[in-house]
């Protein structure tokens, strides 16, 4: 591997073709090129004190976006710019399951961005923001009626006492067949802390314009719906003494649901 390429990989980005960041005034090029022309590692930079104001972040300065289509790495780049400055961003590439990954220049810029603005618009589209390391958890609702407004959804996450970290977003059904992709399911999710001897409700049930309506809850875990556990569904349960087919059931609630569509269990996430 030639030391143009180990700079590249160092760095997250590529070097070549204008993909900069800037340390105060200087760019990266600056920084890894001697006066011969010639590159130099990002670690030789770094100990020959060329690159002295740039330091090694901790993964906690990072914000992640999921890429949405007709858009490149740096339309996301310039976007964030726009709202922390174009110094205080310090590294960005895509990175697995087609991501844009953001580091900024410290922890409390982060926080003050997630706080202030939360994302960033592209192509008059919102992209919600999210933390690279967050000790939130991304849970499934299911069995959500398309009525239900997100932000009844929030409000109800909130009364039992989770904290709402990302916006809640609605999941496709999966459908590949061209024309048919723009079909969403039933089912939404949403990053949400909670203490982890705390325990996830199976559903709740939301009173809307009159009506009552069973929302279920889950983690990204496959959890049993017979006996609880978690890794296995309720048709391989241990527990079954027989061979017959379990039907995953909930009990169903006393609660009228005049206008909810039939309650089902919650169906595996589809990535």
């Amino acid at each position: 591997m030639s030391s143009n390429t180990s700079t590249d990989v160092l760095l997250g980005t590529s070097v070549a073709g204008g993909d900069l960041f800037q340390s105060n005034d200087r760019t990266v090029d600056d920084l890894t090129m001697n006066n011969n022309n010639s590159t130099q590692s990002f670690a030789n930079v770094l100990k020959s004190g060329a690159g002295a104001k740039l330091s090694f972040p901790e993964r906690d300065q990072a914000v992640i976006f999921d890429a949405i289509e007709n858009t490149i790495k740096n339309d996301y780049i310039i976007a964030v710019g726009e709202l922390v400055q174009p110094q205080n961003i310090i590294f960005a590439s895509r990175v697995s399951n087609n991501r844009i990954c953001i580091y900024l220049s410290s922890k409390d810029l982060v926080e003050s961005f997630m706080n202030t603005h939360g994302g960033i618009k592209l192509n008059e589209s919102i992209i919600p923001a999210r933390r690279l390391v967050s000790p939130a958890k991304r849970i499934i609702l299911s069995n959500v009626s398309p009525s239900l407004p997100h932000e009844i959804l929030e409000k109800e996450l909130k009364q039992i006492g989770l904290q709402v970290v990302s916006p809640v977003r609605f999941i496709g059904a999966g459908i590949p067949k061209e024309g048919y992709k723009h079909i969403f399911s039933f089912r939404r999710h949403v990053y949400v802390v909670f203490q982890e001897h705390e325990r996830l409700p199976d559903s709740l049930v939301i009173q809307f314009r009159g009506n009552a309506f069973r929302v279920f809850l889950t983690t990204d875990e496959i959890r049993c719906f017979q006996c609880k556990r978690i890794g296995h569904v309720a048709s391989k349960c241990p527990s079954n003494n027989d061979n017959s087919v379990v039907v995953e059931t909930v009990e169903a609630s006393s609660v009228p649901l005049p206008d909810s569509p039939c309650p089902s269990p919650p169906e595996k996430d589809e990535e």
